[in-house]
């Protein structure tokens, strides 16, 4: 549903309340991200042991797609630069991008049922699910909605499509984390951190919840949420 299209849209509303940027989004995500570590922990495990060790081809093979993946997310950063930060000042992007996330909802909801499995998941499977991940670079664009939306549509199973996007989210806030490592350091204050506090309890229960909603083929709920939000914005403006 976008945290990042969350944290401009309830902006707005806290006048007097200056958010530092960036840098606090990242730090943010990095909480998150330690929720996915916690929660795919044997996974992430194998691959690490596989990838060092030289053994594993399924978790070599893994990394290798991750890699694959990674790229249209590097560079959509390296171009676009600092453009994308001015994009989360205009709440109009946010509501059109939240509307363009429920479509994807709903169009990844009405497909067929997905037979492949993380290990049958092809290079050009993991390039495509990259580019969705790469355009959630906008604000109001899920990352793991508009990852898996895609995953699904290119036959992949949901639980495996699940897995797959959140893997994918470890080498990109990871390397978020380490580009923004300066200005995090420097917000290292105790409302943010209790921000960071509560986005990794809610990210644990959000996981649980999208699971379980994506095994029950349920996404349409999550749609009409963002179609709902996205019309709110609009209208506001």
């Amino acid at each position: 549903m976008s945290s990042s299209g969350h944290l401009a849209f309830l902006g707005s509303f806290l006048k007097g309340f200056r958010p530092p940027g960036i840098a606090y989004e990242v730090l943010l995500h990095g909480a998150t991200l330690l929720v996915v570590l916690i929660f795919y922990r044997r996974r992430v495990l194998g691959i690490l042991t596989g990838f060092f060790r030289g053994e594993g081809g399924v978790e070599r093979r893994l990394v290798f797609l991750l890699v694959i993946g990674s790229i249209p997310l590097v560079l959509a950063a390296v171009i676009l630069g600092e453009k994308v930060e001015e994009l989360f000042q205009s709440l109009k992007v946010v509501g059109a991008m939240w509307i363009v996330t429920a479509l994807l909802l709903f169009i990844a909801n009405a497909s067929g049922a997905g037979r492949k499995d993380l290990e049958q998941i092809t290079w050009k499977d993991a390039l495509l699910i990259g580019f969705a991940q790469a355009f959630a670079l906008m604000p109001g664009i899920s990352r793991s909605g508009a990852t898996i939306c895609v995953a699904l549509l290119l036959g992949v199973r949901g639980g495996a499509a699940a897995e797959f996007s959140f893997l994918l989210a470890i080498p990109a806030i990871g390397g978020a984390l380490i580009l923004k490592a300066r200005g995090i350091g420097d917000i290292m204050e105790a409302p943010y951190i209790c921000g960071a506090v509560a986005a990794f309890i809610s990210g644990l229960i959000a996981i649980y919840l999208l699971l379980k909603v994506i095994k029950q083929r349920k996404l349409i709920y999550f749609a009409v949420y963002c179609l709902v939000l996205g019309l709110i914005t609009l209208v506001m403006l």
